[in-house]
């Protein structure tokens, strides 16, 4: 997989969670029509490069861009 295509798939990873904040990672899989490895090497470029923050509720992986939500639910950073 070339470096450029994992960098824009993290761009969009990171424009759906500055429009929603909080997303569920299947959810954003199937937005972008990515594979799970296409995914996750989006993620850990996210990781490298900027904040971004994950949350485990009830088996379900959540990821935001913010740390901690108006609800008060409080994301690890990656």
């Amino acid at each position: 997989m070339k470096r450029y295509i994992i960098e824009q798939r993290a761009n969009k990873i990171w424009d759906i969670l500055s429009s929603v904040y909080v997303e569920k990672v299947e959810n954003i899989r199937f937005k972008l029509g990515i594979e799970e490895f296409e995914l996750f090497a989006a993620l850990g470029w996210l990781a490298r490069d900027k904040e971004i923050f994950c949350l485990n509720i009830r088996d379900e992986i959540y990821l935001s861009n913010k740390e901690r939500l108006d609800n008060n639910l409080h994301f690890i950073k990656l």
